[in-house]
């Protein structure tokens, strides 16, 4: 009997020390508590007997201490739960005092209430909408300027109803420029571009395409066929940086094909005229027009799993014509590096002027920088009367000549040039390669585009340098008809 109490006394005493151990489960300390009412009745049964009586007592010592360390365990346990409880009060306080820092004043601080999105004011949602619609155009628009306009008001005139007419009437007169016709005597046009001649397949010429009589109200749409040689799209108007004032002093503006179809096949003279009316002087760097002849080609070969589709895409004509203002330049090479080559078949590398053949010009080769001034790489003085009459007497042939830069010369490289009247009587400079350039960007190819301009008969660049282009230019109030 005594060896059993033992026994059971050693059990009680590891219960104990495991529901100890085991404090934050109150179930399993339940259980252990109920476990030890039923032991202590019995052994104070046995304990009545004289032969278990100092059993007994030893048993009734160590629950005393078995219960002595419950309590400590207990009031571990529920000094954890106490602390467990100050940290979530506070977790929840400063959640509810950031929400209450994220609500503006004067709104009620609502439990799960959500912030509605911001929404753009009308104004500026139709500024946008002009300025989107101005680039459409080919409008080279100061974004700024133009966001600017929207706060300085015209006394009597709002300024966005007036933008907004201008931009719904220049759309419609692009779109409807195909069937304006303009009755006045013709006056003079921009020049004009030979298509190159259809290109051959071995040793036999290519069939000529088949003759599709397609209006220039549909080549001006946003859907066009790529297959033709002209894109109406890419004739664009531009403007170079006119702030939104400007661009609301436009009234209307025309661009007409000499073309009754519309359409132009290799071979033909593509010419045509812009008619430009503004209601207040502006001011700007010149209005250029830009014509893009690109062929494109689609083929496949195989079916099924097997096809294979190949696309090709050329460009045959790619110019820049200055209607009004006072510098004139050829189409930008990306990438170039020293030796800029331009193509003669593609027009990218001429410069129509309206001088008449007497005047002096200025011939500087550029690096294009996008956000900061361009780098000058090389400047010369061209006579026009000059280089006319030796281009003819080489026969059409080029001629080269040294680059100088703020008035000293040096391994500056060469440009070379010639100059010849096209069908429209125009004095066209060609520009046909600048070589040997140095270097204008630490990181990078040069960027380089040609640009020319009339300057004093005195200029000498091995003397100084000389005075750059003004490119700021008025265009007078009225129409222009060119």
């Amino acid at each position: 009997m005594a060896r059993l109490l033992s026994a059971a006394a050693r059990s009680a005493a590891a219960a104990f020390a495991a529901a100890a151990r085991s404090a934050a489960s109150s179930a399993f300390f339940s259980f252990c508590r109920a476990r030890c009412r039923r032991f202590f009745s019995a052994l104070r049964s046995a304990a009545r007997t004289p032969a278990t009586s100092a059993s007994a007592s030893a048993l009734l010592a160590a629950s005393a201490a078995s219960r002595a360390a419950n309590a400590s365990a207990a009031a571990a346990a529920a000094a954890a739960a106490r602390s467990r409880s100050a940290v979530a009060a506070f977790a929840a306080a400063a959640a509810a005092a950031s929400d209450v820092r994220r609500k503006p004043v004067g709104s009620p601080a609502k439990r799960g209430a959500r912030q509605r999105p911001r929404r753009p004011s009308p104004e500026r949602s139709e500024r946008r909408r002009q300025l989107d619609a101005a680039r459409e155009l080919g409008l080279d628009v100061d974004g700024d300027a133009f966001r600017r306009s929207g706060r300085e008001a015209t006394p009597g005139i709002s300024p966005l109803a007036s933008a907004r007419d201008d931009v719904d009437a220049c759309l419609k007169a692009l779109r409807s420029s195909s069937v304006v016709s303009v009755v006045e005597p013709p006056g003079p046009k921009f020049p004009s571009l030979a298509a190159p001649p259809p290109p051959t397949f071995g040793s036999f010429a290519a069939p000529p395409p088949p003759k599709r009589v397609t209006s220039l109200e549909a080549m001006t749409d946003e859907n066009l066929d790529a297959s033709h040689l002209f894109r109406a799209k890419e004739m664009m108007l531009q403007l170079g940086r006119l702030p939104h004032m400007a661009f609301s002093a436009i009234a209307n503006y025309e661009i007409t094909l000499d073309s009754e179809s519309g359409c132009f096949w290799p071979g033909d003279a593509v010419t045509g005229r812009l008619v430009l009316e503004t209601t207040k002087p502006i001011k700007c760097r010149g209005i250029r027009i830009r014509l893009e002849g690109v062929g494109v080609g689609h083929w496949h070969t195989g079916g099924g799993d097997d096809r294979k589709d190949y696309h090709a895409e050329k460009k045959y004509v790619s110019k820049t014509t200055t209607v009004f203002g006072n510098f004139y330049r050829t189409q930008l090479l990306d990438e170039c590096g020293e030796n800029a080559v331009y193509d003669p078949a593609t027009g990218g590398g001429d410069m129509p002027t309206a001088c008449d053949g007497t005047e002096t010009l200025a011939v500087r080769v550029m690096d294009y920088d996008w956000g900061k001034r361009d780098d000058m790489l090389g400047e010369c003085v061209v006579r026009l009367g000059e280089l006319m009459s030796q281009t003819i007497l080489a026969g059409g042939q080029p001629v080269s000549m040294p680059l100088y830069r703020k008035g000293k010369s040096g391994d500056l490289g060469e440009v070379t040039l010639s100059a010849a009247r096209d069908a429209t009587g125009l004095v066209v400079v060609r520009c046909w390669q600048a070589t040997g350039l140095r270097k204008g960007d630490w990181v990078g190819k040069n960027d380089v585009y040609v640009q020319a301009y009339v300057v004093d008969a005195s200029a000498d660049p091995a003397a100084r340098a000389l005075p750059e282009p003004d490119k700021n230019v008025e265009l007078p109030a009225g129409r222009v008809d060119k």
